[in-house]
Formats: structure tokens, sequence, C-alpha cells
């Protein structure tokens, strides 16, 4: 690994931002940092131990969830002592999620179970079973009462956090549900569809109906993200139209009535994630293929900014809390921290020190670390 290393000193007061990194090894046989090598300038601590899967701050910031192959380590997120380990037998965990109040923990792994975790305790109080595959996603509702868990089943459930029971099989896709969201309101689940299927679907939470289909995409969905406010919903795919000469969309869609009302052009194939600023005027996505994150004005569809430098592809992006940074991250170990309005590179924030590919990014909600 190259012995070079960046300052990381930030130059600017409102940049303050950091982001908790976690690695996924991109195989079994890749090579993992070791817990005695010496920590990377800038870096506060090294959390977790085995293969890391997922990494999340609880909602005040107080806990950060870093789950893998031994369980999940709940750890303190001022001082990164950690608080507890939750251990699920023989299944690494591939999956964490707070709820809003950040009381309970879901988690999921390769087991075909979901579980929920007294965050406080660190003991399992419900164990979610019924699901045919594993590997699931897990996302709370914005009110906390649901728990959304798709997986390559073709089906979304939806449970009752409280009791443990099952409350909806949305059924319907004809392939594996590759990603899921709750809108802002908590009424409507967006879910979205690989392989032969290819759509994005939108669903009544209360009564599990099926509202709209979102056809379009031509070779998997891969994400999809509601606007802050609600009114747009956001999908991207795995399109690979280079020997067409044309380039991969991004679909911007009215998420009441699911009319498609902007396609956003730029990158030459697949867009692996996407994420709104939090104002809402600005889509950022992030190619695998291509190596470049895109930037878009939402209102109008142009390509505001194309923010290039990555060598590997790029599969992960995250706005600071303010929106004025946005952060990139991908299969070159490296973490590049932009100017989300000018799409400068700040010259000091390429962020170092993985031995392997960062594929997700979080930061606190204080936008400090």
């Amino acid at each position: 690994m190259d012995a070079r290393v960046n300052n990381l000193r930030i130059g600017r007061r409102w940049l303050t931002i950091g982001l908790c990194l976690y690695l996924l090894l991109a195989s079994p046989g890749a090579a993992r940092e070791s817990v005695s090598m010496p920590l990377p300038e800038g870096a506060m601590a090294r959390l977790g131990r085995g293969t890391i899967n997922a990494v999340q701050y609880s909602p005040d910031g107080s806990r950060l969830a870093v789950g893998g192959s031994m369980g999940i380590w709940l750890y303190d997120a001022h001082t990164g002592e950690a608080v507890s380990l939750l251990t699920v037998q023989g299944h690494s965990v591939s999956s964490v999620a707070f709820s809003p109040d950040g009381r309970t923990l879901a988690s999921s792994g390769r087991d075909a179970t979901v579980r929920l975790w007294d965050v406080e305790t660190g003991t399992l109080w419900q164990t979610l079973e019924g699901h045919t595959s594993g590997d699931h996603s897990v996302v709370f509702s914005p009110d906390g009462g649901t728990l959304a868990i798709n997986g390559w089943a073709f089906t979304v459930r939806l449970w009752d956090v409280e009791t443990g029971t099952l409350r909806q099989v949305l059924d319907g896709h004809t392939d594996g549900v590759t990603s899921v969201t709750f809108s802002p309101d908590g009424r409507t689940l967006a879910s979205g569809s690989g392989g032969w299927d290819s759509t994005v679907r939108l669903w009544d939470v209360e009564t599990g109906s099926l509202r709209q289909i979102l056809d379009g995409h031509s070779n998997g969905v891969s994400s999809v993200a509601f606007s802050p406010d609600g009114r747009t919903l956001a999908s991207s795919g795995r399109e690979n139209t280079l020997s067409s000469g044309r380039a991969a969309i991004v679909r911007l869609w009215d998420a009441e009535t699911g009319t498609l009302w902007q396609t956003l052009k730029g990158h030459m194939s697949g867009v692996h994630s996407l994420a709104f600023s939090p104002d809402g005027h600005s889509l950022a996505g992030s190619s695998w293929y291509d190596e470049t994150v895109r930037l878009w004005d939402v209102e109008t569809g142009a390509l505001r900014l194309t923010l290039e430098g990555h060598v590997n592809g790029v599969v992960s992006v995250a706005f600071s809390p303010d929106g004025h940074s946005l952060a990139s991250s991908g299969r070159g170990g490296t973490v590049r921290l932009w100017d989300a309005e000018t799409g400068t590179l700040w010259q000091t924030q390429i962020l170092e020190g993985h031995a392997g590919s960062v594929w997700s990014l979080a930061s606190s909600p204080d936008g400090r670390t």
C-alpha cells in the first residue's frame, strides 16, 4: 500500500466534516487492515473486528453500530470505547439500522432472520422470521413504527416494530428487490428491482396496495431516493449503454403521480448510488464504471458538475448535513471531499488509510465526524 498520506487539516470552518468510514473487503482473500497498524494521519479511531459490512450512527450521534463477521459492536461515538457486542452465533451481520428515536437497532445477515435489539441494554427483544433469503436491507419508517425488509426473494415485508408481527407482504416484483426507501411522511414505500424486472414500484404503506409501477430502466435498478420534501423520486440502475452510444440515465419521477418528468444524462454507464442535497436542489450520482461523480440541478435537469479524480469505480456518495460538502468513495480505497457548490476537490482532502475498497460513508449528525 502506498505509504503516502495527505495532510488532513481542513482549511475552512464550515467544511469541518469527517466521515465515518467502513471497509467492506472486495473478496474473502483481500488483505485486511491490521488492528495493530498505526492509524492514518487524521484518523481518530479504528473500530470493529473481523470483516466490516455495515455502519450507522444513532440519530443523536451518541452511539455507533458496526456490523460484521463477529456480530455488532456498539461504540460510544464520542470516546470510541466499546459499549457492548451483540452476537449472532454463526452468522455475519450485513445490515444495521437505528430506529428514529435511537432506542432500537435492527440487524440482518445471511441466516434469513432479522433481529431487533434494545440499544440501552444490548438485549435481543424481537426476532423476525419467515424470510426465504438472507442479506436483507433493513429500513425504519420515519415514525419508527414500521420496519421494511427487502432481499432477493422478490418481496418487501413490512413489520410492526413494537409487536414484531408481520403487517404487509409487498408482492409483485419479478426479480430481487435491490433498494427500498420510505417517503419523508412515511405513507409511501418505493422499491427498486434488479435483473429481469428493472422497475420501481410505489406502495401504500398502510394498506400494502401497489400504487404505481415506474418503467424505463433496462438492466436493473440499483438505487432509489426521495427528495427531502417527498415530491420527487430519483432512480438509477446498472444500464450500460456504451455500445449504443447513449449515456446512462437517472430518472426523476413525480412521487404522487408516478409521472417521469426529468431524465438526467451524463454518466457513460450504470449509476450505483444517489444522494439528494439537504435542500433538495441538487442530486449526486456515482458510477462504478466511468469513475466519476456527477451533480445535477433537480429543477432543470441540467448537469452542473462532473467530479473526476477517482481511479476506480465510485460506489458511495454522501452530502454533509449543511450541504456544502460532498464525499465520495470507491474501489480505490480513498475518500474524497469536494466543494458541492464549485466541484473543487479540497487540496488536502483525499483521505487515505484503508487497505481495500470503501463501500459506504456516514456523517455524524453534527457533521464533525
